[in-house]
């Protein structure tokens, strides 16, 4: 298993819109997330541990036999 490197930048500047929240490709190993709210590498690292990217209950209402 891989670890995971994080570095945590809190950005100072005007208030980030909701337009510039997301993930963003920095290279083919690296992604950047811009949050609307302050988060440590502990919990980062917890939350990328789940399914985060899919909308489970969409998910498993899709993918039920019919």
């Amino acid at each position: 298993k891989l670890p995971l490197f994080t570095q945590v930048y809190t950005y100072e500047g005007d208030p980030i819109t909701s337009d510039q929240i997301g993930i963003e490709k920095r290279g083919d190993y690296k992604i950047r997330f811009y949050l609307n709210k302050a988060i440590t590498p502990l919990n980062l690292k917890f939350a990328l541990t789940s399914n985060w990217l899919v909308k489970v209950d969409l998910y498993e209402r899709l993918t039920k036999r019919l």
